[in-house]
């Protein structure tokens, strides 16, 4: 079985192949994050997690964890809540290549 494809449909189909070479290629990495569990002094419990979010050193997350487990008291300077998910990409339709297509080359 042969593909014939001319000119114009290189750039798209070269687009699209390297697009599904990153979907095939996609894999997850371990990484830690420290959420430390609280109780106030009115018997409140909250969950505290680090601002800088994702470690993919287990042993400097480790070194902080040890260092976190050695206070019994704190002071809250902020608090924020997020939720953060890295999704697997998605596959292009014919809109998405043209897009990719035309910042790629600068259009």
């Amino acid at each position: 079985r042969t593909l014939v494809y001319g000119c114009a449909l290189a750039p798209p189909l070269w687009l699209c192949v390297q697009r599904h070479l990153e979907i095939q290629q996609f894999r997850t990495e371990p990484y830690w994050t420290l959420m430390v569990t609280v109780t106030s002094s009115k018997d409140d419990v909250l969950e505290l997690e680090w601002g800088r979010e994702k470690v993919f050193d287990y042993g400097m997350a480790n070194k902080v964890l040890q260092e976190c487990q050695q206070y019994r008291q704190g002071v809250v300077e902020s608090v924020s809540i997020s939720r953060h998910e890295v999704p697997k990409p998605m596959g292009l339709n014919i809109m998405q290549l043209l897009k990719t297509g035309s910042s790629s080359l600068g259009l």
